[in-house]
């Protein structure tokens, strides 16, 4: 077996969907059962955010109830190198993702990694394992003040699934690789390694890495594009050809630096992608295609 089974995955959505209420899943519900609802998942929330604070063993006990116990992964759960601060797991330096990334290398297919419930499942590994910051509420249940405690509540419910795994029954595909930190790195880095090997040699997979994470807005942009709009934007060829024009970004707060506009450059070049085989364009009419594209949006 090299995926989850079907009954893992459909619990684990089946259990982000009964702990956030999202309005348009229950559309001409009466409203006295929607009082009735709301009032389910708050116990819910609340039930979560009580296990966090109770500490590691007990938000474990939660995590994997919620998975099941015929949940056997089909890989090892591979083994973090370091115990990671809150800062770094929050948002994680360009060397820490490098480190979370290379420790996992090869040990996880695409089809897994896909998949919200994996992260998810080896987030409870590494909690138990005590990788994970100390101060569970701060690096898990965050979320900014809100009007009524209830709706900070939901704020860091949808956070908290967010960081261990990806909240797919709201956002599909790009939340496992744009809200987890831990998922994040390892799709940053094996794009960045396919990014090496289509640029014929002229990027190497550290470069296309510090590339892709210079700024989280404009990786999740580069990616949801390929995942859910202009799809030839995925082809490793044009990745490579966008990415190259901007090898010195890099993620500085200071300056527009780190900022690439990724986006929009693979955006003009799957214009052309449409009406050609990307496969068999020479490297350099690619690498020119994508120059061309990037002096047309400008800085």
């Amino acid at each position: 077996m090299s995926d989850l089974s079907p009954g893992l995955i459909q619990r684990h959505r089946q259990w982000q969907a009964d702990s956030i209420f999202e309005q348009k899943r229950h559309k001409g519900v009466a409203k006295r059962d929607l009082r009735v609802l709301r009032a389910q998942i708050a116990e819910r929330q609340k039930d979560l955010a009580q296990c966090v604070d109770q500490g590691s063993t007990a938000l474990v006990d939660y995590m994997r109830a919620v998975l099941g116990s015929d949940s056997e992964l089909p890989v090892a759960v591979p083994a973090l190198s370091r115990v990671m601060t809150l800062e770094e797991f929050r948002d994680p330096t360009f060397e820490i993702e490098q480190v979370l990334a290379e420790a996992m290398a090869g040990q996880i297919p695409r089809s897994l990694a896909r998949q919200p419930a994996f992260w998810y499942a080896c987030m409870a590994e590494w909690i138990e394992a005590g990788m994970l910051p100390a101060n569970l509420r701060d690096a898990l249940l965050v979320g900014q003040q809100r009007k009524t405690q209830q709706a900070l509540l939901d704020h860091q419910t949808r956070n908290f699934i967010r960081r261990t795994g990806g909240i797919d029954v709201v956002r599909n595909r790009i939340s496992v690789i744009s809200d987890c930190p831990v998922s994040r790195a390892w799709w940053r880095r094996t794009i960045a390694s396919d990014i090496e090997a289509a640029s014929e040699g002229e990027i190497d997979v550290d470069t296309a890495h510090r590339v892709l994470h210079a700024n989280n807005d404009e990786w999740e942009n580069f990616a949801m594009d390929a995942l859910k709009r202009i799809t030839v934007t995925s082809h490793p060829r044009l990745r490579a050809a966008v990415v190259c024009q901007f090898p010195n970004a890099r993620r500085d707060k200071q300056t527009d630096v780190g900022r690439p506009q990724l986006q929009a450059v693979a955006r003009e070049l799957g214009r052309f992608g449409i009406t050609v085989s990307l496969q068999h364009v020479p490297w350099s009419e690619m690498r020119q295609l994508a120059a061309s594209a990037a002096a047309t949006i400008g800085p």
